[in-house]
């Protein structure tokens, strides 16, 4: 039997068909800029629809990362993108941490402020060498944004593994961990009891825009009026906006494997440019990333898993943390969707009158989310 998606009359006579501004997308960026509109404009009539059920593209699907940049990843920043862009962006990802430690109870979210640390394996040489050679520059570079000068060498003994296979490693000041869905579910337990309506199971299939409203077609029969639009979809920007090239969809994958003795780690873990993370969770190895082994075949927004980045990603923590012979089980695997562009700067722009867009937030939306968040709201505000 086919599933029927529609509501029933009593389900409608509650859904809101009218509102002052209507969030398309219930992850990170849309929650938080319903917290901010929810305080700046109290009594403003705020909906959220979101696709799924307890589920985000990537915001409740990813390592739980509360961090700003590993030294090869700025370094890359400040090549392909200048020095002026990346410290803007640095400035706003370590704001944006700023804004979750001064918000959420560090209990509500399990959140820790453990450091980091970025591993730098034998196989890439150069690249610890091209990053020690600027390390003084990028502190200063940090340290002149943030106040922080965060990187410094590790002995080997200090590395996962001791530094197995000539390892190199360098300290990360400032970082931490948490539990993203909880995180999420605290803004959206704030949210509710502001008045703000999350409706989930509920995709927008077309925004028709008019001179004063927006009017919001859904797949559950569903149309709302609207004086303003966000759409916070992040990596799913395409689907509302087809054969746009300003948003490319990717997959991240992540994998929780068993190790034979209890995993316990302090801290998260980045190698290779940021594209491999890990940390460990409840006594097990959480591992992810590696899209750039197969960055074609991991671009689309089909939440699926690639076996063979699996077994990549496998081996690599044989190889770099325990031995090849280790018995690594998988406990469960899962991708999230992240939204990246032909820069890795965030898109936060007008896409009609009435339709705001903050998206492309390139795999670093947890701390980036607060602050585009609160600058969407301001702007949604101004343009009322």
């Amino acid at each position: 039997m086919k599933n029927n998606p529609q509501f029933s009359y009593w389900e409608k006579s509650l859904m809101p068909s009218e509102c002052d501004v209507c969030i398309v997308g219930g992850g990170f960026t849309g929650a938080w800029t319903a917290h901010y509109l929810s305080q700046m404009a109290p009594g403003l009539k705020i909906v959220i629809l979101e696709n799924q059920i307890a589920s985000r593209g990537a915001s409740t699907r990813n390592a739980g990362f509360l961090c700003y940049g590993s030294p090869s990843e700025v370094l890359e920043d400040m090549e392909n993108m200048g020095t002026a862009k990346t410290r803007e962006l640095i400035l706003m990802r370590y704001s944006g941490l700023q804004q979750i430690k001064n918000t959420i109870p560090a209990s509500a979210a399990q959140i820790s402020w453990d450091g980091g640390c970025e591993i730098f394996t034998q196989d890439n040489p150069t690249l610890y060498e091209r990053v020690m050679e600027q390390l003084e520059g990028i502190n200063r570079l940090i340290e002149s944004t943030t106040g922080q000068s965060p990187y410094t060498p590790l002995p080997n003994d200090q590395l996962p593994g001791g530094g197995k296979n000539g390892s190199k490693g360098i300290a990360i000041q400032g970082e931490g961990q948490i539990q993203p869905a909880k995180l999420l579910a605290y803004i959206n337990n704030l949210n509710d009891s502001r008045g703000v309506s999350l409706c989930e199971g509920t995709a927008v299939n077309s925004i028709q825009n008019e001179d004063e409203h927006s009017v919001i077609n859904t797949n559950r029969s569903l149309r709302i009026r609207s004086k303003k639009v966000l759409i916070a979809t992040n990596g799913f920007f395409n689907r509302l906006y087809p054969g746009s090239n300003e948003v490319v969809p990717a997959r991240n994958t992540v994998l929780l494997l068993k190790t034979p003795e209890n995993f316990t780690l302090k801290g998260n873990y980045h190698a290779e440019r940021g594209y491999i993370y890990f940390r460990s969770v409840d006594g097990m190895l959480l591992i992810g990333g590696g899209r750039h082994w197969l960055a074609e075949e991991e671009k689309g927004d089909e939440m699926r898993v690639n076996e063979e980045l699996k077994s990549r990603l496998t081996q690599w923590a044989k190889e770099n943390l325990f031995s090849r012979d280790t018995q690594l089980e998988e406990v469960m695997s899962w991708s999230g969707i992240i939204g990246t562009g032909s820069e890795k700067y965030p898109l936060l722009e007008w896409k009609d009158k009435n339709v705001l867009a903050a998206v492309r937030l390139s795999g670093m939306g947890v701390a980036l989310s607060p602050v585009i968040a609160r600058k969407a709201a301001v702007m949604l505000l101004q343009n009322r």
